[in-house]
């Protein structure tokens, strides 16, 4: 399509062109009708169309690309089988619109723009025609195949009449049916395989059946050899999906939802438990990582080793262990220590700790929401294998978009209702095939991932679209905030002690309490409410952090809705009367002398006090540092120190080696981590031009300089001999478009 014929159409189509295709308004709008044109007949452009295209738009433009490749304008009506005319009509149409098909002088005629053909290489996965594979083979391989199809052979021999004669007898598909069928059972297996998938090319490999691939050759079936490969005609592929180029023809009625009832109540109780669960989950495991980082083995993910220590603490398998890891990661809440190699908490995450339930929730969702890839991508592919968070993955803005497409049409169900994932993956194929077909696993696995990490997250329950995730796709915090309050527990002050040296606090604990008690018990089980469990360790750790017996008490007292029982009054008193029995103090090194007057040198003398000498007993001193630095440092004002083992034999120094030079005394470990990891928290998203942007440009395009004039506008007859010429490869042909 030319200038000239773009300014001929209507503002309206003009607008229609350009809300459908907003990357022609991009970077900044064509200021001139060539450039227009320039632009939507580029490849990229052309590129771009297809991959956000619907599956029904997709088909028929391949229906086109092969109906146009034939010896005519090729019948498109049965190409497209049993549709409706109406929905097949609408649909050409719409291509149209969008400057995808030129329509031809007749109403019911269509052909492909040049950069859309060059975009196709095989359509529907089909190969090329049959008069073309066959043009590049030699004379006595054409008359070999001549003489297999057992249809009697041509009078005239020429190279010319054997493949006008060939493709006629390909072309023919009950024939082709029949010569498979009286064929070998192997053959015909890899002839079905081929026509099924989605590249007609074929490759041998020593584990193929290679007689039944000498077969399917030298009947035309194949066409090709052992050395370059094989490549299946366009007719014989045709046929053997029964005569069109998709078995069922193009689906042009969008999939319908297979619904099932599902108790509101029960959704809503699956969404507030998976967003508490969700925060708690994150919580404790963040408390674990600062506590003790994570390290990464040298592949640079997260061994199981770590694994089981996360798993044991957050009291959930491994799946979700590393779901919540990369989640963790997206959300900047852990990263990479550079100087250890170790995974750790973040300076993020202690403002994420001190902030409310709605807040941390809000956190979480949002990065899920921008994850630069889906977080199942770490769960094993086998039975065997185990999960591997935080390894490197590929990164692709596609799966926000998979995501984002996902939950808006949970969304639109209506309450009361969820839908099947089979019929989910269905429907959003239909809708955009190329979003889903590039994917790491099929698309109702794909779906099942997005549902299972949903659900995690406590954005859907049960199937069912929960509170905030209208919110969540609109950007709105406030309203995600207000949404949390609901799912997300009152915060109460008060937890229960029990007779059994355990408590139980409901969900909701107030954090400040509940990081007290998580000193003074330790975790015995997680759920709707939490069972701590009080013992000597830990109450003793409540020590370590600077309580008290009487502080303790004071804490209980305010804490719990009842009566503190005597067994937990007596055990924290016991503790408070023993804690300390056992002293235990850092020290570098010991010194020890049988000289009282070496002794009293060593403490008196004010230039080691950097040493930090203490006396433990009868010619026994500790200091700090290692027994070499203060060997050294007690030289330098006189003292004949020597080192000894724990025998009391002394430790001579080792011999420097000449090949290496000095000795070593430490080494540098570098921990590799593989490549860095993106922790986008935004996928980019398609920005869709306003009524006033496109009037816009629409009114640019009319007050700029015409298109060039020079030459006459072609006849339309005329340009379309000229491109169904080109087309079948007629010698000097030359395209309208170039």
């Amino acid at each position: 399509m030319t200038a000239i014929e773009l300014a001929g159409w209507s503002d309206q189509s003009l607008g229609w062109l350009l809300a459908n295709r907003p990357d022609l308004l991009e970077p900044q709008p064509p200021e001139s009708f060539d450039e227009l044109a320039e632009r939507a007949y580029s490849l990229a452009s052309i590129a771009r169309y297809l991959e956000r295209a619907n599956q029904p738009m997709i088909e028929l433009v391949e229906i086109v690309a092969i109906a146009q490749a034939g010896t005519a304008d090729g019948d498109l009506t049965e190409l497209i089988g049993p549709a409706d005319p109406g929905l097949v009509a609408a649909g050409l149409e719409r291509l149209a619109d969008a400057a995808i098909l030129h329509r031809g002088p007749d109403p019911c005629s269509y052909r492909l723009a040049g950069s859309v053909r060059r975009r196709l290489d095989h359509p529907a996965g089909l190969g090329r025609r049959a008069r073309v594979l066959l043009t590049r083979r030699e004379h006595s391989e054409l008359s070999a195949i001549a003489r297999h199809l057992t249809v009697g052979c041509p009078e005239d021999d020429t190279r010319t009449a054997l493949i006008a004669w060939l493709e006629e007898q390909l072309d023919d598909g009950d024939l082709v049916r029949s010569i498979l069928a009286n064929g070998p059972s192997p053959a015909a297996d890899i002839a079905q395989a081929i026509s099924a998938g989605d590249d007609p090319m074929l490759i041998p490999s020593p584990d193929m059946a290679l007689e039944a691939l000498e077969w399917l050759a030298r009947h035309g079936l194949l066409i090709g050899d052992m050395d370059t490969g094989f490549e299946m005609p366009l007719e014989v592929g045709i046929a053997l999906r029964g005569g069109r180029p998709h078995r069922c023809g193009p689906r042009l009625d969008e999939p319908v939802l297979e619904r099932q009832p599902v108790s509101g109540a029960l959704a809503r109780s699956a969404v507030a438990h998976g967003a508490r669960a969700a925060v708690e989950r994150a919580l404790t495991l963040l408390d674990e990582i600062a506590r003790q980082p994570i390290t990464t083995v040298r592949a640079g993910h997260v061994g199981i080793r770590e694994l089981n220590r996360a798993t044991a603490v957050t009291d959930v398998d491994h799946g979700i262990v590393a779901m919540l890891l990369e989640l963790l990661w997206v959300a900047e809440l852990i990263g990479l220590d550079p100087d250890s190699g170790e995974v750790t908490v973040t300076s993020a995450f202690h403002a994420w700790r001190m902030g409310t339930e709605a807040m941390q929730w809000g956190v979480l969702v949002e990065a899920w929401l921008g994850a630069p890839h889906h977080l199942s991508v770490v769960l094993p592919q086998t039975a065997k294998a185990k999960p591997q968070p935080l390894a490197p993955h590929e990164t692709q803005s596609d799966h926000g978009r998979q995501r984002r497409w996902f939950l808006e049409l949970l969304a639109n169900i209506d309450d009361g209702q969820r839908a099947s994932v089979p019929s989910i993956a269905e429907l959003l194929t239909w809708r955009e095939p190329a979003l889903w077909s590039n994917g790491p696993r099929p698309a109702t696995d794909l779906i099942r991932w997005l549902m299972a990490e949903a659900e995690l997250i406590g954005l859907v329950g049960a199937g069912v679209a929960g509170e905030g995730l209208t919110a969540a796709l609109a950007g709105d915090r406030d309203a995600l905030a207000a949404a949390a309050g609901g799912l997300l527990p009152t915060t109460t002050g008060c937890f229960t002690v029990l007779g059994d040296l355990t408590a139980v606090a409901p969900a909701g604990l107030d954090r400040r309490i509940a990081d007290r008690l998580g000193t003074l018990a330790d975790v015995e089980s997680r759920g709707g409410a939490t069972m701590y469990r009080f013992s000597m360790p830990s109450v003793a750790r409540a020590f370590d952090r600077g309580e008290t017996a009487a502080s303790l008490m004071v804490f209980l007292e305010g804490a719990t809705d009842r009566d503190i029982p005597p067994s937990l009054v007596r055990l924290i008193a016991d503790v408070g009367d023993r804690y300390g029995e056992v002293r235990i103090g850092a020290a570098g090194c010991y010194l020890r002398t049988e000289d009282d007057v070496v002794v009293a040198s060593l403490l008196g003398d004010g230039r080691l006090a950097g040493l930090g000498l203490r006396q433990l007993g009868p010619g026994l001193l500790v200091a700090e540092g290692d027994s070499r630095q203060v060997r050294d440092e007690l030289r330098l004002f006189g003292f004949l120190a020597a080192i000894e083992d724990r025998d009391g034999e002394l430790i001579p120094d080792p011999v420097p080696d000449p090949n290496t030079g000095d000795r070593v005394t430490r080494s540098d470990v570098v921990v590799e981590t593989g490549p860095a990891r993106s922790t986008t928290m935004r996928c980019d998203e398609d920005v869709l031009p306003s009524d006033e942007q496109i009037t816009a440009a629409i009114v640019s395009l009319r007050v700029a300089e015409p298109p060039d004039l020079d030459e006459p506008d072609e006849n339309p007859a005329v340009r379309w001999i000229r491109l169904s010429a080109l087309d079948r490869g007629v010698p000097g042909a030359r395209s309208p478009d170039a």
